[in-house]
């Protein structure tokens, strides 16, 4: 989080930080990323850039503590119920041993 907050500082016209890392870890982040670099170092884009900030010009801020907190336990719920089908399934039969093909 905080060399996002440096890139405008750091980044140049002839180096430039790129990846999904620069904002909120999507690809379309790190595409945009690096179609702004590109566009430092001379490239004409032939489309318009969209920055992934703004949706209906609305500026969307960073994720509060409450919110990020959520989220991990949304995750971690998630997780222990793909656990408990993959167990109930069998798919996580540790001492099954591979089938041999004659």
């Amino acid at each position: 989080m905080a060399a996002q907050k440096r890139l405008p500082e750091i980044n140049t016209d002839k180096v430039s930080f790129v990846g999904a890392w620069t904002l909120y870890g999507f690809h379309e982040d790190g595409f945009t990323s690096g179609i702004r670099a590109a566009e430092r170092l001379g490239a004409k884009v032939p489309f318009e850039i969209v920055d992934a900030r703004y949706i209906r010009d609305k500026q969307i801020r960073g994720m509060d503590s409450r919110t990020n907190t959520r989220e991990q336990l949304g995750r971690m719920i998630l997780m222990i119920i793909q656990w408990v089908i993959l167990a109930l399934t069998g798919s996580m039969n540790r001492g099954e041993k591979k089938k041999k093909i004659i």
